[in-house]
């Protein structure tokens, strides 16, 4: 009588509780039901007096989980947002973006890192699918308390592992990548700052490009590059993987909507050789690394100078010095103590044949090294980027330096007693990725190559041209934002600068003819800039025809940049000269200190431009140096 008054499923839990204590006869009726018990996806359900117990204590418990899952939750979208939107930034305005969170916006007018603009057409495809991501990431938030207030059991902790995996793997590493480059970049913004108060505008010393380290630098720019949309394959990639987290999200909330669609069992499917084979995969991949790096750190261990070397499983060779993969060779003595370092430098030609013979290097920078003639051997390295070459008695370059069709970065550096004499016609033909060109001291070269192929240059530096009249056009440089003329006092005028959208400098430093040769107007031969240069001893200039004049764009262009135009002529004592060894003598290889001067002039030790260090009484750099001691509270070794 007592088990009719029972509801069906609650006679079920009795028989099966009573069947373990005591035996019962089972009816007819009773024998068609079978006695199985079903293991339920819920918890086990708690006496009702424990459930009951304490409901003030289960309330306040249930409400710090929900506010610290509505943190999380609101948390992780600002992430998600905020870090969509400055991608969005990045593929649009790469190089005022980078400048913002590098704070590098005052470096070199806000051209220091040089990054290649993305043509409008692929900017617009990364920011509209960027932005369909955020629109997803929006769609979803909306639903985020649900799934958090409404997941089961058996979802939620699926669902919460997988998406904090996904969460790392799409938006935490590659934050990771701009957080490493944060902590790494060690440039002193502080002395830099001090050079640009000292130092007339155009100075050496005002190029932060020149003066960062290469290596650091290197590596911040690559990594950042790699987070931007430049190609048809990152725009798949990044979008798709992006896209893919998303679609997981919508299957979540689709299964916490619809809980009877997902189909678990208690008894699930156990797939041994997949999860075999993922094992193996694994195990194989991590041998691969460990090889990888121990292979090509072995091989490149005879090369101090590879600062950066690639990853690879190289098969050693006893006593091979040509396999090791390195991406970036820097060889820099920036301060030569003796007159003997300065005019026979170290022979570095065969080891960048060495280094070169694996095809993988991107950076090759010199500085007072010999490399009278670029091996063949570089001619393999497709994918050079960065070519620095300071004082190392290259002349000339070989045909084929046209064909690094990758490069991004050029900066040469002439000596007096070996300057660079002629440049390649063709060179620049096929160098669309070239950002910066830093010329110096090709004092016999009277003719460029063509810009034409120049469609991304962004810097422009040439300095100490004495023989060079004329510049090539600049009709193809729409993208060109600085440009530095110094020391070239034959240069009778300007080419058009109407292709030139966004100009943020122009500086010109020495005299220039153009400036009272009748080019920006009248012709004022009495001005000292179109008399005998004191320095170089340039002849007295001429007046231009009139068919030769600026056009409208090019005065506009020197009026808005009138303060660092038509400047002042160099004279005997503003401009520190090359080293000989009766100015290396006082100093002894030693900087900052003071020296003997004849007359009782101020004259201090300083390596102008990476050169040896000499006696020199140029203003700047005492004034720098006192700048320097006097806000970095660094210590002053030497009596003034």
């Amino acid at each position: 009588m007592e088990r009719s008054k029972l509801g069906p499923d609650e006679g079920l839990e009795r028989e099966v509780f009573d069947s373990s204590l005591k035996p019962k006869r089972l009816s007819h009726a009773d024998a068609s039901i079978p006695n199985k018990v079903y293991p339920t996806l819920d918890k086990p359900k708690q006496p009702t007096e424990h459930r009951n117990s304490n409901p003030k204590l289960r309330e306040s418990a249930g409400a710090v989980q929900t506010f610290i899952l509505r943190v999380t939750i609101a948390l992780a979208l600002c992430i998600c947002f905020g870090w969509t939107l400055w991608l969005i930034l990045l593929n649009v305005a790469p190089n005022d973006t980078v400048n913002s969170v590098m704070h590098t916006s005052k470096f070199d007018y806000g051209s220091f890192w040089l990054m290649v603009d993305p043509s409008k057409a692929m900017a617009g495809v990364a920011t509209f699918g960027l932005a369909v991501v955020a629109l997803g990431k929006e769609e979803i938030s909306e639903v985020g308390e649900v799934i958090y207030k409404n997941m089961t059991g058996v979802i939620r902790p699926w669902s919460e592992e997988q998406e904090k995996f996904d969460f790392l793997i799409i938006i935490g590493c590659p934050m990771l990548v701009v957080i490493y480059c944060l902590s790494t970049f060690t440039f002193d913004h502080v002395k830099f700052a001090i050079n640009l108060e000292v130092f007339p505008p155009g100075w050496f010393e005002q190029g932060a490009s020149v003066l960062a380290y290469a290596e650091q630098v290197g590596v911040i720019y690559e990594s950042l590059k790699s987070l931007r949309i430049m190609t048809a394959l990152n725009f798949f990639t990044r979008i798709g993987v992006n896209m893919t987290l998303c679609f997981r999200l919508w299957l979540v909330v689709g299964l916490i909507k619809k809980p009877k669609k997902h189909r678990s069992s208690v008894y699930p499917k156990r797939h041994r050789l997949g999860a075999a084979l993922l094992v193996a995969y694994a195990a194989m991949l991590i041998i691969c690394v460990e090889e990888s790096v121990r292979t090509s750190s072995l091989a490149c261990q005879p090369h101090p100078e590879c600062v950066v070397n690639a990853r690879r499983w190289t098969v050693l060779e006893a006593g091979s010095l040509t396999q090791c993969p390195c991406l970036m060779l820097i060889d820099r003595d920036l301060a030569p103590k003796t007159y003997a370092e300065w005019e026979n430098p170290m022979n570095v030609t065969e080891k960048v044949a060495q280094l070169a013979a694996k095809g993988e290097l991107q950076t090759l920078q010199l500085t007072n090294r010999y490399l009278g003639t670029l091996p063949e051997e570089l001619r393999r390295c497709k994918n050079l980027r960065h070519l620095s070459s300071e004082y190392t008695h290259t002349q000339t370059f070989p045909a084929w330096i046209g064909e690094f069709t990758k490069l991004e970065f050029l900066h040469v550096e002439s000596k007096l007693t070996s300057p660079m004499v002629v440049l390649p016609d063709d060179m620049f033909d096929d160098m669309s990725a070239l950002t910066f060109i830093h010329f110096a001291l090709f004092i016999p070269v009277a003719k460029l190559p063509s810009f034409d192929g120049l469609a991304n240059l962004k810097s422009l530096t040439l300095a100490v041209f004495l023989l060079l009249e004329e510049l090539p056009a600049f009709d193809k440089l729409h993208n060109l934002e600085r440009i530095v003329l110094a020391s070239m006092p034959a240069l009778n005028g300007l080419p058009d600068f109407a292709p030139i959208s966004d100009l943020k400098s122009f500086a010109v430093s020495d005299r220039g003819a153009w400036c009272c040769n009748g080019f920006l107007g009248d012709c004022d031969l009495t001005d000292g800039k179109c008399g005998v240069h004191p320095m170089w001893g340039t002849p007295a200039a001429t007046c231009v025809a009139s068919d030769r004049a600026a056009t409208p764009t090019t005065l506009a262009a020197v009026k808005t940049f009138s303060a660092t135009t038509c400047g002042p002529v160099l004279r005997p004592g503003d401009l520190v000269g090359p080293p000989t060894p009766e100015l290396m003598a006082p100093c002894n290889g030693t900087m900052w200190k003071q020296c003997e001067w004849p007359g009782g002039v101020e004259a201090m030790c300083y390596s102008t431009r990476f050169m040896a260090i000499t006696c020199t009484t140029s203003a700047y750099p005492i004034e720098m140096r006192r700048g320097q001691t006097e806000l970095l509270h660094q210590p002053c070794l030497w009596a003034w």
